[in-house]
């Protein structure tokens, strides 16, 4: 007998004490403090892209990877430096901003 498949992710939001972003459709979504990026984070110690969000294209999965940012980027408290899953309630850290994981499904 299989295992009941997850309903598909609706949206991956990052919610802090001044911040409350979201993503809805699959692919990698800039998390950073350039001007365009999809989930923009305006403080000094955020690089432009510093990290991406990725939602899986069957929006089972959603996972956070580092992309260069010069203050590193943290998932639950520890350095990254690959793509890593994510959880309802994880918590990510770019520079000093503390960003807690909600994945709403559908």
């Amino acid at each position: 007998m299989l295992a009941p498949v997850a309903a598909p992710l609706a949206e991956v939001r990052l919610v802090g004490s001044d911040y409350d972003l979201s993503v809805s459709s699959p692919g990698a979504h800039v998390l950073g403090r350039a001007a365009d990026a999809p989930l923009r984070v305006k403080h000094a110690t955020v690089s432009r892209t510093h990290a991406r969000v990725i939602l899986s294209e069957d929006r089972q999965t959603a996972s956070l990877e580092h992309a260069g940012g010069a203050n590193g980027t943290r998932l639950n408290g520890r350095a990254i430096d690959k793509a890593e899953p994510l959880s309802d309630g994880d918590e990510i850290g770019i520079g000093e901003v503390t960003l807690r994981v909600v994945l709403k499904r559908s």
